[in-house]
């Protein structure tokens, strides 16, 4: 069968999922390609490829723009007659989207395993209602099917398919850092993200958090810097420093095999000084490290972080010790939050010294916790619909002070220059109260292209596929 996945336009990287599922479609000899729905030759490239199957991976805050455009797929491309799955976030979460017109059926969880054997039955037309972690309309009502277990081994699936990608977005292929999944999973419940819920859906079904073995992921990567230009890494696992023997395989083996800079997630409070040292030795030229609040009672308390201040500026002095450099990130908007609050924020940023401040607007995420406390509080009516699509620009949260809404909103915009310019900290209040937001988003966005291109990627880019990327960025982020 022919399978075409359909996404947005990346910026500097891109979600594994959909690698996975091709990577597991192909080698059971189905058909994989990657359309983009905001592109203006999409329909044709969809009627050019008489796709069987749409497949949507969908967040929430997006999940009507992918309802609204398979709807038009349908509607404007009736003979295709193709199915359509929705998998991903948003369908995990609000599995009852299968009852929107046009929609088919909905994945619930990890799919390598799931969307393959549904797509096996829809070509035997053999009882694909009854594939498991779908639920499926049908002329009878909706079929919901139990969660089957996670897969243990992580090694026993298909390589990633990162040619679905570079094919469909050749700058994705030339600008990008190269992605990789090494560690799935994540721990922690911190409350404004899904994993308490995920913990909760695979109860009894298995571990959350699994590893490849580090020479499956040596593989993956020398198949792909093979064929591909690959100057930069970015391991995308939630927390890559969570299992320290890992990490030292890895220390031993990536240098020889690979030898490319990479950067990672890290977790402060599991950082130490023989992990800093680790992660500088395989080839770790920067570091994401979360540090989310600089009040203790927002970070700890309400966003369940269990960070204290001692251990997020120690990670960073010993992340710096080794060479390595940071981005620190931060929320900002938190329900409740005071602007005075979010500034102390940024001060806590500051005091780690990143070579960028990383910053987002809260988005109230439905059916997490942070939202659920939102919703009861009143800062959020719980409607997944009125979430945004983006943390870049505006929130979606009512304030206790009015002004504040406007203010916390320009200090994300001035949130990097203010921990990278002392001089400015000082006019913060005054700045962020000026109607001055479209300026201060293209402040942000120069700033993030200024800290990328000269801090934190070890290639240059070319001006042409520079300038393409910036104007990508600020359609992505609705500047």
């Amino acid at each position: 069968m022919r399978i075409l996945f359909i996404r947005d336009d990346y910026v500097l990287w891109y979600p594994v999922g959909i690698l996975y599922l091709s990577g597991s479609l192909r080698k059971a000899g189905h058909e994989t390609r990657l359309a983009y729905g905001n592109h203006a030759d999409f329909l044709d490239v969809v009627a050019e490829y008489k796709p069987n199957v749409l497949a949507y991976y969908v967040t929430t805050g997006f999940h009507r723009k992918y309802i609204s455009l398979n709807s038009r797929i349908k509607r404007e491309l009736p003979e295709l007659n193709a199915f359509s799955v929705f998998g991903g976030p948003h369908a995990t979460f609000f599995p009852e989207m299968i009852e929107e017109p046009d929609v088919d059926a909905v994945c619930r969880g990890e799919g390598e395993i799931a969307f393959l054997e549904l797509v096996d039955r829809l070509a035997k037309n053999s009882d694909y209602e009854k594939s498991p972690n779908f639920w499926v309309k049908t002329p009878q009502g909706i079929v919901k099917n139990p969660i089957a277990h996670l897969v243990e081994d992580l090694d026993s699936l298909p390589y990633p398919d990162h040619d679905l990608v570079y094919n469909a977005d050749p700058l994705t292929d030339r600008v990008s850092a190269k992605v990789f999944f090494p560690i799935r999973g994540c721990p922690y419940k911190c409350t404004y993200c899904f994993n308490h819920s995920i913990h909760k859906l695979y109860e009894g079904k298995g571990s959350w958090v699994r590893a490849h073995s580090v020479d499956y992921v040596l593989n993956d990567m020398e198949r792909v810097k093979t064929a591909h230009p690959m100057k930069f890494v970015r391991l995308v696992s939630d927390t890559f420093n969570l299992i320290p023997e890992w990490l030292e395989e890895f220390r031993d083996k990536y240098p020889k095999r690979i030898g490319v800079p990479f950067t990672a997630n890290v977790r402060a409070k599991l950082v130490t000084d023989r992990m800093a040292r680790n992660l500088a030795e395989a080839g770790c030229m920067w570091a994401c490290m979360g540090v989310e609040s600089g009040v203790d009672w927002y970070r700890n308390e309400l966003l369940k972080r269990g960070d204290t201040r001692e251990q997020i500026t120690s990670a960073a002095k010993l992340l710096h010790k080794h060479g390595i450099r940071i981005i620190t990130q931060n929320i900002v908007g938190l329900p409740g939050e005071t602007f005075e609050e979010a500034l102390e924020s940024m001060k806590l940023a500051a005091e780690c010294e990143p070579d960028y401040a990383w910053a987002a607007i809260y988005t109230p995420y439905p059916r997490t916790d942070l939202a659920e406390y939102a919703r009861k509080e009143g800062y959020y009516d719980g409607n997944p619909d009125f979430v945004l699509k983006d943390f870049y620009t505006q929130s979606a949260l009512k304030f206790r002070r009015p002004g504040d809404k406007a203010r916390i909103e320009n200090l994300h915009k001035l949130f990097g220059l203010l921990v990278e310019f002392p001089a400015l900290r000082p006019l913060a209040g005054t700045l962020a109260g000026l109607p001055l937001t479209t300026l201060y988003s293209l402040l942000h966005t120069v700033w993030w292209g200024y800290a990328q291109n000269k801090r934190l990627m070890p290639y240059k880019i070319g001006m042409g596929d520079y300038m393409r990327t910036v104007i990508r960025f600020m359609q992505k982020c609705h500047y």
